[in-house]
C-alpha cells in the first residue's frame, strides 16, 4: 500500500499481525526460524492493517523464493535484559514496534512497513547495535524467533514476473 503522504499511524490493533520475510536457508528442520538470523536490532516487517502477507515479497525479483513469517505483539518481547558480565544489575531495554511507513528512494512505497526496535527503558531514541548488550541481543533473537510463526502458503498470493505488482 502506498504511502500517499499519509503519517506513521501508531496505533496498532489488538490481534494485528506482522509479516516479515525469511530465506529459506535461516529455517531450521522444526520450522522455526534460526535465532542467530533473526534481525537485531530493527526487525523489519509489515502490519496487517495496511498489508497482506505477501506484500513483504516485493521486489519479488529479489525476494520471490523466500517465506512468510507473522509474529503478534503479545507475543514479542516488551522488554529484554541479560547477565551483566561485570556483575551488578543487568541493563534492561524496552522493545517496541513502531509504524515507520518507508517512501523515499531507494526503498519501495510501503505505508505497511514497521521495524521492532530496542529502547533503553525509559527512553524514546532507539538503541544502535554496538550500544546494546549481546547478551540482551541474543535473548531477543531467542524470544523472536520462538515469536515467528509461517504464514500458511494458501494466504500468500503469488504473482508471475510480468504482474504490474510483481516489479
Amino acid at each position: 500500500m502506498r504511502t500517499n503522504g499519509r503519517l506513521p499511524d501508531p496505533v496498532f490493533d489488538e490481534d494485528e499481525c506482522f509479516y516479515c520475510r525469511i530465506d529459506p536457508a535461516r529455517i531450521q528442520p522444526d520450522g522455526m526460524v534460526d535465532p542467530a538470523h533473526v534481525r537485531c536490532p530493527n526487525l523489519s516487517s509489515n502490519r496487517s492493517k495496511y498489508s497482506e502477507p505477501h506484500y513483504v515479497l516485493y521486489p519479488l525479483v529479489r525476494f520471490r523464493g523466500f517465506s512468510v513469517f507473522s509474529f503478534r505483539l503479545q507475543d514479542s518481547p516488551n522488554q529484554i535484559s541479560s547477565d551483566n558480565p561485570g556483575g551488578g544489575t543487568p541493563t534492561v531495554y524496552d522493545v517496541r514496534t513502531i509504524h515507520d511507513p518507508l517512501s523515499e528512494p531507494p526503498e519501495e512505497d510501503n505505508y505497511g512497513h514497521c521495524e521492532t526496535r530496542i529502547f533503553r527503558s525509559g527512553s524514546d531514541a532507539p538503541m544502535p547495535e554496538n550500544k546494546i548488550s549481546k547478551g540482551a541481543i541474543k535473548v531477543f533473537k531467542v524470544k523472536m524467533s520462538g515469536a515467528l510463526r509461517p504464514v500458511e502458503a494458501s494466504r500468500i498470493l503469488l504473482l508471475e514476473p510480468g504482474d504490474a505488482a510483481a516489479v
